[in-house]
């Protein structure tokens, strides 16, 4: 289970800040009792097949030149049953 603040979630949708905090405001991203969106909540699993086109999401890290392991974006990968893809 991994939980992201709003910032990290529009990093790894690809999204900006905005409109990740307009999603959360309507109802299509809920945040949890933290106050971090939750990438198990089903409502959320919803939003991030569809921004990944049904494969999920992972997230990908980068070292940046100051030698910091910073958030980049998103990394698709197909789910285990789905084996041809891989």
């Amino acid at each position: 289970m991994a939980q992201y603040t709003t910032k990290e979630f529009a990093i790894l949708s690809g999204e900006n800040e905005t409109t990740i905090r307009k999603h959360i405001e309507r109802g299509k991203l809920l945040r949890n009792s933290k106050g971090f969106i939750d990438d198990e909540n089903p409502i959320n699993m919803v939003y991030i097949k569809s921004i990944a086109h049904g494969l999920g999401i992972t997230p990908r890290y980068v070292r940046n030149s100051n030698n910091e392991i910073i958030l980049m974006n998103i990394n698709l990968y197909p789910p285990d049953e789905v084996e041809h893809l891989r």
